[in-house]
This record gives C-alpha cells, sequence and structure tokens, in this order.
C-alpha cells in the first residue's frame, strides 16, 4: 500500500526530477487445466506468481541491466532466477534454464475444466444437445428448448477461466463474465462482458467485445511427430483453415496510478488431441485439433498524467516442434468386480482408452525485439540459427541505445547446454545452460555475471518426458527409463501410490506415510518418492564483476501431514556464502523448523494421481486382503496444483543465521493456519459417498486462500549470544468483498462410452460446489519493540484504508506510544464528488492524495490541501500545496505556474515574491539543461526552442566549446549574458549515462568523465585539475 505521508510531500515532483533523469468419442481435452504458452511465457508468470521470500526458502537471484523511468513509469529489464529447482519436463526459455527475462509483461489465458467461449453440440436421437457448456456460454442453459436437466447431460463449465496478467507495476488476476445469462438469443459475438479482479489492488479493465481476429491458417500436425508409424494421422492445413477467428483481441488496464497497459493479441496454440487404444492397429480413431489465443503481449505502458508512453515491439515466429503433454491413464485390479464399477477410463467397442496423446504447436508465437522510450530503446538481439533444445533462438544480445540510436550499454549472454544422463542428442535430451554475460564495447570486454550450477558428469538430469520425476516433476533417479510406451501398442506404466481407507482427498498418495500402519501400495512401474536428486541443476555459484561471489547449499523442503513430517522434491535455500572478492566472508544458514525442532512447513493440497475402481466390501480385513482391490492411475496431476498461484510448501518459521552478527527468526501466516477451503461435495448415492470419503474426486474446485498466506506475521532480531534486539508483529485485516460461485457435476459412470458419454444421462455422479473470492488482505497494525536496557520501547501504527474495492488507499495511520499519538488523515480525489477533477480522477484512476490533516493527541499540528491546475494537453497535475498549523489559515508557498506538455515544471515562484524561477528541459525534454533563477518578468521562448534543439543533436562528449555538446554548452552560456541579472546554472548529460557537465552562475564549470563501460572515471574543473576520482579493479 501507499504511505500517504510521503506521497503528499512528494506528489509536487511526480513527473520530474529537476536533477536527473471431429470425433464422437469422449471428449480429448486437455489434461484438466494445464497451463500451454511457450516457455519464456510460462517461465515470466511462474515467476512473476511466486514471490522470492523466506515464506517459499527462495533465493533473490537478480541480474540487473537497465532502469527506464519515464513519467510514472518505471521498468526495470534484468533478468531473474527461479531457485525452486529443475522441473524435468520444463523448457528452458530465451535466457536458459530457470532464468527469466524481467522487463516486459503479458496476460497468460489458464483454462479451469473448459474454455469460457466454448460450446459444441452432438446430435442425440435426432436433436443437436450442447454437450460442451463454457463458463460464459451458460446463457444456453435459459433456453427453453432444453430442460430442467441441462447441466447433468452436458459438461458445463466448472469455473471461469483465469487471466494472470504479470508487467511492471501490474500484477493481478481476472476472470471474464457475462452480463446477462438470462438472454440466450444474443450471439456469444455480439454480447456484453464484464471483468472480476481477484485481488484488491486498484486495478481496472476497460469494457471488452469479442472481435473477428481474421483468417488463421494451422500448421496441422503429420500424425509422424510422436515416431510411431501405427498414429500415422494426419491433421493436415487444409484441415485447419480458420476464415473468422474470434476472441478478445487486446485489453487495456489501469493501474492504482492510472498508468495505462496495453495488451494485444500475441500467442496462437495449436492442440492435438488423439484417443490412444490399446492396440492402435485395430481401430482408427480421429484426432481433435483447437487453435486458442492464449497469451496477450503488453504493447504500450501509458503515463495520462505526463504524456509519456513506453512501447513495446515483438516479432513473431512459428514453433514446428511439437510439444508433448502428459495424459496416461491405467487400470490397476485386484480382485473381482463390485456393483459400483466406476468408469474412469473411457472405451471405445470395449477397448480401454488409456492414453490421449497431447501435442502442442505454436501456429503464432512472439519474442521481444525492443522496448522504445523517450529517451531511447532497449534491443534484443538473437541467434541466427535455433537452439539444440527447442524450435526457438537464444537471447544473445541487449543493446541499451540513446535517442541518437547509438549502443551506450551492450550484455553479451552466452550459452552452452546441460546434456542428459542418457547421453542422446535429440532436442528432449538437451536444456539451455546461461554461463555468462559479458559486457562488450569495441575492443573492450569484461565480466558482468558468471554463472556455475550443480551439475557433473555424475550427476545429471534425465531426457524431458522421462518417469524419472517425483510427484511434483522434479528429478528422483527412480530408475525408470522405458519410455517407449509413449504413442505406441502398449498402454504404458503407471505410478506406485500408497491407498490409506477413508482419509478424504488425502486417501491416494504419491508416497508412503511413516505414521499410519492402514494402507496398502497401489503397485506400480515407478517411484514419485522425492529426494536429493531434485536438486540437480540448480545455481551454485555467482562471480561479479567486482572479483566477489556468492555460493549457494540447497537442500528439499520439508512438510507436516496428519502428525508426521515428510520431503518433498525441489529445492529451498540452506546457506549462502557471500565473498567480497579482498578475502571478506559473510555466512548465513537457514533453518525451517519450529521451536519444537518439527518441521514448520505447511501445504494445502497434495497432487492426485489415483481415484478408486471399486468399492472395497472388507476394509476391516488386513489390507493384503482387501478386495476388490481396483484403482485408476494417471501420471499427470489431476489436480492442477502449480496453478494454483502459491508454492507447494509455505513456511511458518524460519531462521536466519549469520555467523559473528546474530540471527533473525521470522514467523509466517501459512497453510498450518489458512489452508484452502475444500469444496463442498454432494454425492448422489452411496458408491459417490465411497469416492468423496476415499478420494479427492472431484476436486475440481476449492476455495483458494493464498492471498492470507506468506505474509510476515512477526520478526525478531537476536544478536550474538541470543539477546533479544527489536521485535516487529503484524496484524492483517482480511476482506472478501464479494464471490463467484463455482459447481461442478462430475460423472463417474455413463451408460454407454461409444457415444460421448456425457449424452446419456448420469448413472451416479458426485457435485461439488465452492467459490473464488475478490479479496483483499491489508497490514492494519504493526507493533514495534525495541528491548533496551533501561526498559522496552514500543510503538504501535494502526493504519486504516478505503472501503472502496476500486482504491484500497491508506485513509489513516495513527502511531503510539508511550508519550502521545500521532493521527494522520488522508483524503483522495474519489472522496470529492463536488470537486473540479473528481470525476477525471475516477476515470483516469489515479489515486493521488489531495487533502492531509496530522494530529497530536486530538490537536491539529499541520495540514495540506494539493491544488490542481488544468495546464492543457490533458495534464492535470499539483500547482502547488497550500500549508497550515493548527488552526491557522491555508498559505500557499511555492507556485508551479507553466508545465510544458510532458509535464515537467518549466516555471514557478514563491508565494509574495515576484522573481520567478524558469526551467529549461532538453534532451527530447527529459533532462534539465537549464535553471535560471530570480527572472522578472522576462519570456524564454525565444532561448528554449533553439536549446532544446542543441540538445537533442548532442551526440558526442567534450571539453569546452567543441563538437555538438560544445555548441549546446556555448549556447546555455550566452544566457548569461542575455540575462545578466539572473542566477543560471546549467547542465549536459550523455543520455542513459549521466551527467556530463554542470556550470554554476559564477561560470565555473565541472566535466564529468566515463569509461567505455559506462562507468565515472573522475570529475575535472575547467582547467583540467581532477577534483575526484575512481579506480575499478575488476576481472577481465
Amino acid at each position: 500500500m501507499k504511505n500517504p505521508r510521503i506521497l503528499f510531500y512528494l506528489i509536487l515532483f511526480f513527473t520530474a526530477n529537476i536533477h536527473a533523469q471431429y470425433t464422437i468419442l469422449p471428449s480429448p481435452k486437455m489434461p484438466e487445466s494445464v497451463a500451454v504458452s511457450t516457455p519464456d511465457v510460462m517461465s515470466f508468470q511462474k515467476f512473476g506468481n511466486i514471490p522470492v521470500s523466506l515464506y517459499s526458502g527462495k533465493i533473490d537471484v537478480d541480474v540487473p541491466f537497465y532502469e527506464i523511468n519515464t513519467g510514472k513509469i518505471k521498468i526495470p529489464i534484468g533478468l531473474s532466477y527461479n531457485s525452486g529447482g529443475v522441473k524435468v519436463d520444463e523448457i528452458a526459455s530465451q535466457v536458459g534454464l530457470g532464468w527469466t527475462l524481467n522487463g516486459t509483461g503479458n496476460i497468460l489465458t489458464v483454462v479451469n475444466d473448459l474454455p469460457d467461449g466454448t460450446l459444441t453440440y452432438q446430435n442425440y436421437a435426432g436433436i443437436n444437445f450442447p454437450v460442451n457448456i463454457g463458463f460464459n456460454r451458460r446463457y444456453i442453459l435459459s433456453d427453453p428448448m432444453y430442460n430442467a436437466n441441462m447441466q447433468w447431460f452436458a459438461n458445463v463449465d466448472s469455473a471461469p477461466d483465469f487471466y494472470y496478467v504479470n508487467a511492471p507495476g501490474l500484477d493481478n488476476v481476472f476472470t471474464i463474465d457475462d452480463t446477462n445469462y438470462s438472454d440466450y438469443q444474443t450471439s456469444h459475438f455480439s454480447r456484453s462482458y464484464i471483468s472480476n479482479f481477484l485481488y484488491g489492488r486498484g486495478h481496472k479493465l476497460s469494457p471488452i467485445t469479442v472481435q473477428n481476429l481474421g483468417a488463421k491458417q494451422g500448421i496441422g500436425f503429420t500424425g509422424e511427430e510422436d515416431g510411431n508409424p501405427n498414429l500415422n494421422i494426419p491433421t493436415k492445413p487444409a484441415d485447419v483453415n480458420f476464415i473468422g477467428f474470434y476472441d478478445f483481441n487486446n485489453f487495456e488496464i489501469r493501474n492504482e496510478e492510472g498508468l495505462v497497459y496495453t495488451f494485444s493479441a500475441g500467442n496462437f496454440v495449436e492442440r492435438r488431441t488423439l484417443p490412444v487404444l490399446v492396440d492402435p492397429t485395430a481401430a482408427r480413431l480421429d484426432p481433435s485439433y483447437s487453435l486458442d489465443l492464449n497469451t496477450y503481449n503488453l504493447a504500450s505502458i501509458f503515463d495520462p498524467s505526463t504524456q509519456q508512453q513506453v512501447d513495446f515491439v515483438y516479432e513473431t515466429f512459428q514453433i514446428a516442434q511439437a510439444q508433448r503433454i502428459r495424459y496416461l491413464s491405467k487400470n490397476n485390479n485386484t480382485g473381482t468386480a463390485d456393483p459400483c464399477n466406476y468408469g474412469f477410463i473411457p472405451s471405445f467397442q470395449g477397448t480401454p482408452i488409456y492414453s490421449n496423446e497431447q501435442l502442442i504447436k505454436y501456429h503464432t508465437a512472439t519474442r521481444l525485439k525492443k522496448i522504445v522510450f523517450n529517451n531511447g530503446e532497449v534491443e534484443f538481439v538473437y541467434s541466427a540459427s535455433n537452439r539444440l533444445d527447442y524450435d526457438d533462438k537464444t537471447l544473445d544480445y541487449i543493446k541499451i541505445k540513446n535517442i541518437q540510436g547509438n549502443i551506450v550499454k551492450n550484455f553479451h549472454l552466452i550459452y552452452s547446454y546441460f546434456d542428459s544422463k542418457e547421453g542422446c542428442t535429440q532436442k528432449e535430451c538437451k536444456r539451455l545452460r546461461l554461463n555468462q554475460i559479458n559486457e562488450e564495447y569495441p575492443g573492450n570486454t569484461k565480466l558482468y555475471y558468471k554463472f556455475d550450477y550443480e551439475y557433473t558428469n555424475t550427476n545429471k538430469l534425465p531426457k524431458r518426458f522421462s518417469y524419472e520425476q517425483d510427484f511434483l516433476g522434479y528429478y528422483n533417479n527412480n530408475g525408470y527409463t522405458n519410455t517407449s510406451f509413449i504413442g505406441g501398442v502398449l498402454s504404458g506404466p503407471q505410478p506406485k501410490l500408497y491407498f490409506y481407507p477413508n482419509k478424504g482427498a488425502f486417501s491416494i498418495l504419491p508416497f508412503q506415510k511413516t505414521n499410519d500402519a492402514v494402507f496398502r501400495q497401489i503397485t506400480g512401474d515407478y517411484s514419485f518418492a522425492p529426494n536429493t536428486y531434485s536438486l540437480t541443476g540448480l545455481l551454485q555459484k555467482i562471480t561479479y564483476e567486482s572479483k566477489g561471489f556468492t555460493e549457494f547449499e540447497y537442500e528439499n523442503h520439508t512438510f507436516n501431514l496428519d502428525g508426521a513430517q515428510y520431503t518433498a522434491g525441489g529445492a529451498r535455500i540452506k546457506k549462502q556464502t557471500i565473498n567480497d572478492g579482498s578475502g571478506n566472508t559473510r555466512e548465513i544458514n537457514y533453518t525451517y523448523v519450529e521451536t519444537d525442532g518439527t518441521s514448520s512447513g505447511y501445504i494445502s493440497n497434495i497432487p492426485v494421481f489415483g481415484y478408486p475402481n471399486a468399492q472395497i466390501t472388507n476394509l476391516t480385513a488386513p489390507p493384503s486382503q482387501w478386495t476388490p482391490f481396483s484403482f485408476t492411475t494417471y501420471d499427470f496431476d489431476k489436480s492442477a496444483l502449480e496453478l494454483s498461484g502459491s508454492n507447494f510448501v509455505g513456511y511458518s518459521r524460519v531462521v536466519e543465521t549469520e555467523t559473528g552478527n546474530g540471527s533473525t527468526e521470522s514467523l509466517f501466516y501459512s497453510a498450518k493456519e489458512y489452508p484452502d477451503v475444500k469444496s463442498v461435495k454432494v454425492p448422489r448415492d452411496q458408491c459417490g459417498q465411497y469416492l468423496v470419503d476415499n478420494s479427492n474426486f472431484p476436486g475440481k474446485i476449492f476455495e483458494n486462500l493464498k492471498e492470507k498466506r506468506g505474509t510476515l506475521k512477526e520478526k525478531t532480531v537476536y544478536d550474538e549470544i541470543g539477546n533479544r534486539v527489536n521485535k516487529v508483529e503484524n496484524t492483517y485485516t482480511y476482506s472478501a468483498f464479494s464471490f463467484i460461485p463455482t459447481q461442478y457435476f462430475e460423472a463417474y459412470r455413463t451408460t454407454n462410452n461409444d457415444f460421448y458419454p456425457r449424452i446419456n444421462i448420469y448413472n451416479a455422479y458426485v457435485g461439488e460446489t465452492s467459490k473464488i473470492n475478490r479479496e483483499r488482505n491489508l497490514q492494519t497494525k504493526v507493533v514495534t519493540t525495541e528491548f533496551l536496557t533501561g526498559g522496552d520501547k514500543v510503538i504501535e501504527k494502526y493504519i486504516d484504508y478505503s472501503n472502496n474495492w476500486a482504491f484500497p488507499v491508506v485513509t489513516q495511520e495513527r502511531i503510539v506510544n508511550a508519550e502521545s499519538e500521532i493521527r494522520t488523515n488522508t483524503r483522495y480525489a474519489f472522496e470529492f464528488s463536488s470537486w473540479p477533477f473528481g470525476a477525471y480522477f475516477v476515470t483516469q484512476n489515479r489515486t493521488e492524495p489531495v487533502m492531509q490533516y496530522v494530529y497530536k493527541d486530538n490537536a491539529v499540528v499541520s495540514k495540506g490541501i494539493v491544488n490542481y491546475i488544468d495546464y492543457g494537453n490533458n495534464i492535470i497535475l499539483p500547482s502547488g500545496v497550500s500549508t497550515g498549523k493548527g488552526t491557522g489559515a491555508f498559505e500557499n508557498n511555492m507556485i508551479i505556474d507553466t508545465r510544458d506538455d510532458k509535464g515537467n515544471i518549466t516555471r514557478y515562484h514563491n508565494n509574495n515574491d515576484s522573481k520567478q524561477t524558469y526551467l529549461i528541459w532538453g534532451y527530447n525534454k527529459t533532462k534539465l539543461i537549464a535553471k535560471i533563477e530570480s527572472m522578472v518578468g522576462q519570456s524564454m521562448q525565444n532561448y528554449e526552442s533553439n536549446l532544446q534543439t542543441l540538445s537533442n543533436a548532442d551526440n558526442d562528449r567534450t571539453i569546452g566549446a567543441a563538437g555538438n555538446e560544445g555548441a549546446l554548452r556555448a549556447a546555455l552560456n550566452n544566457l548569461r549574458t542575455a540575462l545578466p541579472y539572473t542566477m543560471i546554472t546549467t547542465y549536459t548529460f550523455d543520455l542513459i549515462i549521466g551527467l556530463t557537465s554542470i556550470t554554476d552562475p559564477r561560470g565555473d564549470v565541472q566535466y564529468y568523465s566515463y569509461d567505455v563501460f559506462g562507468r565515472l572515471q573522475n570529475v575535472k574543473d575547467k582547467d583540467g585539475n581532477i577534483l575526484s576520482e575512481n579506480e575499478y579493479h575488476y576481472k577481465n
């Protein structure tokens, strides 16, 4: 949340710092709610949605390149590393395995159950029945031609799709909903939609409509992508030609500061799903095909208050390499049939369909080409040839250019590949590895960052799609290496699972419990058990240009379940060793235990890999005699756990201990207090009840409480001998402003699997209901205690917020100690309906404070009102602040008379003073080049235009009047002659690098010199004398 006190005093300078810068078979849809997009989008979204914190056990590794600052827009460009571990099926991004390029943004569409716009029919007994009804097509249920049981006949979408938004200054999730479900006659393409942001952060989405995006010609599938001649069933481009493709074309979102983010259509994904019989030669089953728009790219960020804009330019390409998605199921039967006769495995003419091959291609994929801003651009240069591990290129260079097109900074990313332990050469046997980043300039190269990883000849990852992975997808070296079944005659392997009766959602586990002897193993071919092999491939050491380095040591996660502790795959940081390159070393250790020594890790959900096929009739017998013992198992997580937006394990207590420097204990709210709320399940009969009691069926929906988790509850600092130094205790207030009800009906048996199963009314099903909250969880109290020899010093801070969902701003802060209470009340534009600019600020989604009163023990000690003026060109900004003390009158201090078309202050004066200060902005109106004080009545228009032209042409660095910079400096000096009774300070710059000269009111010049890498070398006076000097002893 914003600090209104800081905002209030800085609000005048929001805009400028004056000193610088076809089938009738069972639905072959995607497996559950799988998010599909290019590796770069997935990497960006995963890392953006998982905070780097002690709560998750992750380290904060960032490689900064440059930060764009224009108006209120701030875009840090760099790389981030996800230290959570490398998953076996993970494809590296364009900057290497585990790394993410920051500085851009996107919206990733995640389908929950069915795509919201889905509506498909199937003819049965001469009637076209809807068989798949998306969330935004539920209006069809109100059509009187269908009966009230439609939701049981059809597959009705259980929940709206999620749109994950991630961009600089913007992080949220929204859904899209139809505005009138009783209207079943208006076409889907002409309907109105509303958006619902899930988290109350002050974001607003402009109205949206479905549009025709034009013709789309798909790549298609040859049928040979899996290498199996028995399944050579092509989906040709001629079959996948879309004359009209309808979807949302773009989104416009305003953040809480009024910045406008525009996202445009990005990645189009082609999906092919082929049901595979045990013997694929026995019958041909046609595949299904779809083309979907699932990613929107950040196209621009616009600041209305300063008219500044940053544009993002992309290049498009295709990824014809088929990406495989897991979707394998199998029956595991021991014993005889039972009356429930669950039917999770579909069949065709009596033959079970164990596998639905899922293949993905990208009709349109995008790469960020450049970012254009007022001072220049950032260019991203990719390799000439494709990578060895994927049908894409590597990002080789990041070039920072000034407005003249000159390269100011040039970063070279250097790669190799992680080879798989199988020693094979196919694409799935390699993973892109970022080794080093150099900063280069013609004739000069220096190390920027160097990276070493936990990867040796005896400890390598298996190839992608290997079954040597644990229940979270991390490498576990279980020894199962046969993958020939994929697309083949065999129905495939199945995992080893463990059945614990009557444990509800935790009845079928991918690991064996240590404190429950009443169980039986569901036999399988490979183990899901996690171990330290999941740490393979992690970043181990970073070496910096300063010769210093940081080394990392990791360990597996641990978590609590039913009174015992277990290991989870992936990594948490165990120790950091930091060396400054001069022999000084720091060592920081991390422990994740409660005060009783047990694990402080907690979970809300377990991945789902199986359901019962039969009801065991003799559970009182020894487990080895349970019968019938029959289950359906899967090689993928049916719960889509990764999409819940939270870490699998979160820690309630973490202790950081630095050798020789004491320790810090951090307590977090976790699933210990706030586990996700399970859905309310309503089985139709006793067979359904057995499923609810002994599995996570259906398990499609739940109430996600991640907004309450991961917040800091308490932090205590101890000195080296264990004495408390200080403690901070936080209290949060949770509010659910509204919710979206969700419901789902899942059949566990149908009458005839040769036809679409939903055509026939269920014999048995389980219904479940839950909700999706629109919520916020805000810090409302902070108690800080300092433990002093003479007695503890306690300060309490209370924070109140607006009840307005759209504007989550601080309205009051109270700071209470033993001596007094300080209260700060802040009010905002949206609270003043009669204020001249109130409606404008609400429309622009601007939440700047306009009034503030500060009280001490209920007496006013200071007060202020921000005065706004319309300066033209849609520039409505502060003209000054009226302040007062106690009961005294308000007084105007500095008054801003004029601003330019970028919001920069160009003229101001102090109250009751006729003398003015004039500011001239150059370098495309981004830098202050002249400050002229003590002016009386003169106009600067005759000088301003010429000076701005000269500054825009400044593309060199000189001394005196030489070159283009010298011409600018000479013209600035001429002002002193033309305006002899004023005080003038002038500036010149090398854009992006920094200040090159300052000339003070006496005419004395200081020159700033930089090396080829943009580092300040020295400062000299006008006679060439060195005033200060910097030396850099960095590695070559």
